[in-house]
């Protein structure tokens, strides 16, 4: 079991075309097990109400049939959000022999996040996985849910403008009855 990099160079023996990106991708061998790269986002911990978006190319090589991959988002040493289904991993049997595949994860946040710093795990399960292009985005949310105590100044406010409104609308009707 192993991993690590590669630069496949210029021939067709393992990729049908230039990588994404670079000249080196990043590779798995599970060898009958399976194989992690991981990478920890010094000083980074997740953020309440956000939406984190993983990017990978994942590469199948020519001569090599699939074999299965998953994308991990890690907060701290646990799995945060992946992209097994049911604990089965994806495979790379869909991916064109000799290319890449842009595969996104995308995993989203509630008001309360776990401690511990925001990680990234690419891990391969069989012969060789390679993978490529990396890529992490988030966004933050704007929506907020009100105090209880902004709610209530709310309605007294709303309240006392629906009463100023009753007043001067009857004190208009006064002095229009009595001219």
């Amino acid at each position: 079991m192993g991993f690590g990099s590669f630069q496949p160079g210029s021939s067709f023996t393992y990729f049908n075309g230039p990588l994404p990106d670079g000249s080196i991708v990043a590779y798995t061998n599970g060898f009958g097990g399976s194989a992690s790269l991981s990478q920890t986002l010094t000083g980074i911990s997740l953020v309440a109400n956000s939406v984190y978006t993983l990017s990978v190319d994942v590469g199948r090589r020519n001569l090599l049939g699939g074999v299965d991959y998953s994308l991990n988002l890690l907060d701290g040493s646990n799995v945060f959000c992946s992209s097994t289904t049911g604990g089965v991993s994806k495979n790379t049997s869909s991916i064109t022999a000799g290319t890449f595949a842009d595969i996104t994860l995308t995993c989203a946040t509630g008001a309360t996040v776990p401690s511990g710093l925001l990680g990234i795990e690419l891990t391969g399960a069989g012969l060789q996985v390679d993978f490529d292009n990396v890529r992490l985005d988030f966004t933050t949310s704007a929506v907020s849910t009100p105090e209880p105590s902004a709610l209530a100044l709310t309605f007294v406010g709303l309240l006392m403008s629906g009463l100023l409104f009753v007043r001067s609308r009857r004190k208009q009707y006064l002095q229009g009855a009595s001219s």
